[in-house]
């Protein structure tokens, strides 16, 4: 499995994966995209509080839920260090 990278962090310039570019449009940012860390700071949250809020969301609409579901495989992560995977990987079990 290939790395999966969208775009880069606007603040930071961390590489961005499929699910933290829907979750950045989960929140409203559809031109500024964040890392996760970053979106978690933006919005005065944990990096748990971020993914486990967007989440419920991502899977109310079916649109954010096929995008989600485009990254299956942890190994596909480009900031493993800051990334959740019990959350993030666990949701597509």
């Amino acid at each position: 499995m290939s790395i999966s990278i969208v775009s880069n962090c606007f603040q930071c310039g961390q590489p961005i994966c499929q699910r933290a570019f829907t979750l950045n449009l989960v929140f409203g940012h559809d031109e500024e995209q964040y890392c996760l860390l970053c979106l978690s700071k933006h919005h005065e949250q944990t990096l748990e509080e971020i993914v486990e809020t967007g989440l419920h969301y991502v899977f109310s609409r079916e649109c954010f839920e096929k995008a989600w579901n485009k990254q299956t495989e942890p190994s596909s992560c480009p900031l493993p260090n800051n990334c959740i995977f019990d959350k993030c990987f666990g949701s597509c079990s």
